[in-house]
């Protein structure tokens, strides 16, 4: 064999150097490519698995916001005018009938009420009574009142006074 240029030699060596960092470097990003596969396939199935249960907190919450309105227009509500007004008419009628009834009956004289209860905003104000497990000692309502007797009118005899 006829001796080789030493200057094709060392473009010769040069380029199988180059081969050398151009095949490494392909190891390399397919390694890369591989392990970013793998780390997307893992994301992929996380995402699905994040996707189920997204889906399913949503009937959850769905579900609960269906059962909290259920609750709350399944409470008793009372608008607080009408409650005053049901409070005063019931007054009025007892003492009404107190004095029709009879000359020996009570007459309601003070009526103080403090209601204690929850408050529905939604539509105005609105007492809404509250659940049994929301029930407390402090949390009752409270009617207080007092009493007299029905005023009675007597005619005196003028003949007695006199007399």
């Amino acid at each position: 064999m006829p001796p080789i240029d030493p200057e094709l030699q060392k473009k010769l060596s040069d380029l199988e150097i180059d081969l050398r960092k151009a095949q490494l470097s392909i190891e390399a990003q397919k390694k890369e490519l591989v392990k970013a596969e793998s780390d997307s396939k893992e994301k992929a199935v996380e995402a699905a698995q994040l996707k189920t249960e997204m889906a399913a907190l949503v009937q959850e919450n769905l579900k609960l916001k269906s059962a909290l309105n259920d609750v709350n227009k399944a409470r008793p509500m009372m608008e607080v005018g009408e409650l005053a007004r049901q409070l005063r008419e019931t007054v009025l009628t007892l003492n009404s009938e107190a004095k029709q009834k009879s000359k020996e009956g009570m007459l309601v004289d003070q009526f103080e009420v403090e209601i204690k209860g929850g408050l529905d905003v939604t539509k105005g104000i609105r007492l809404v009574q509250l659940q049994p497990q929301e029930l407390s000692p402090q949390s009752v309502s409270t009617f207080r009142f007092a009493l007299q007797r029905v005023p009675t009118v007597r005619i005196a005899d003028d003949s007695t006074q006199n007399g």
